[in-house]
């Protein structure tokens, strides 16, 4: 147990108590070799190697608070971790720590204009994030790939739940319990945000749960749009946190297709960053230029829409969100 924990009531809310903590990190550095943070300052301070091993020898959470800041969560640590160490979930942790005064709740009139709104009677809904939901045209495009009798956009999105949790501010029993009501009785979640992902597969576990990238491109004719001119950005988030079942998933898709992808020899997914809420630590822009390095493509197709200005800034290349590829299906 990281120190503190027992002085402060419900911090530890997101760390998984069957996997390793910091106790079982030796100082490998293998942790390193993807870490954004890393290529960025070379400061071992700021990876979770070094918060790590800080903790073990007695660091506090104050001492130490720059490094928990500085993580953006991609989970590209945790996806070569040998000791299966639950990094996110550490750092999470240590971020509530640092923010044990604050809470978020929505206003309890905004709360109950999520329930007069709300879809009832699907049983699947798509919870597209506040950047995609923020774009009225890819919303048209979300629309047309997932217009069934069976599928609906959902007025409240967690959003707000992803970006708490993601900052360490604990999310209020009401808000938690008010949005895991309005999410009764639906068997499937497809999930834009990689952080709100991982929460709703601890909060729901019964409900299957599926992150926005593949279920586009599981759609009828979709994934035949991809080819070997196309550079496809995984959401790093959510690809990392499940990345066993997600190097199985996207190699598939990659051997179908010849496209290429933000995967490192390891095959963990480079992020950009720009998904961060929380650190400046890393720049997206040099991120992107480090994934598109020594690559030729003709079209970048983005998974995580904040990551789609990053890319337009550094290439000339077309840069589209894969929900606009029902643009391409449906002419």
């Amino acid at each position: 147990m990281l120190p503190g924990h027992k002085k402060i009531k419900n911090a530890v809310l997101f760390k998984d108590g069957s996997r390793p903590g910091y106790e079982s990190c030796n100082g490998c550095r293998v942790c390193t070799l993807p870490c954004p943070v890393w290529r960025e300052t070379h400061d071992i301070s700021l990876t979770h190697c070094g918060r790590a091993r800080a903790i073990q020898c007695g660091a506090s959470c104050e001492e130490i608070s720059e490094s928990i800041k500085a993580c953006i969560l991609c989970g590209a640590c945790e996806s070569v971790c040998p000791f299966g160490i639950d990094t996110i979930g550490i750092t999470i942790d240590l971020r509530y720590m640092l923010n044990k005064e604050k809470s978020v709740s929505k206003p309890l009139e905004e709360i109950k204009s999520y329930e007069r709104n709300q879809t009832w009677g699907y049983s699947r809904l798509v919870l597209p994030g506040k950047y995609l939901r923020s774009d009225e045209q890819l919303m048209k495009y979300l629309h047309t790939l997932f217009d069934d009798s069976e599928t609906a956009v959902a007025f409240d999105d967690g959003s707000d739940i992803g970006g708490a949790v993601e900052s360490g501010i604990i999310v209020s029993n009401e808000r938690k319990e008010q949005f895991i009501r309005s999410l009764a009785g639906v068997k499937e979640l497809i999930v834009a945000e990689g952080i709100l992902k991982r929460i709703l597969r601890k909060w729901l576990p019964d409900v299957k749960i599926t992150g926005l990238g593949l279920a586009v491109l599981n759609k009828k004719n979709i994934m035949e749009l991809l080819g070997p001119d196309d550079l496809y950005i995984i959401e790093t988030r959510g690809y990392n946190g499940e990345y066993s079942e997600m190097v199985r998933e996207y190699d598939l898709i990659r051997k179908n297709t010849g496209c290429q992808m933000n995967l490192d020899l390891h095959r963990s997914a480079i992020p950009t960053g720009a998904a961060s809420v929380f650190s400046r630590t890393v720049s997206p822009e040099n991120q992107a230029r480090w994934i598109i390095r020594g690559r030729r493509f003709k079209r970048i197709i983005i998974e995580s829409p904040e990551d789609i200005r990053v890319f337009m800034k550094i290439t000339d290349a077309d840069v589209i969100h894969v929900s606009e590829l029902a643009r391409r299906l449906h002419g």
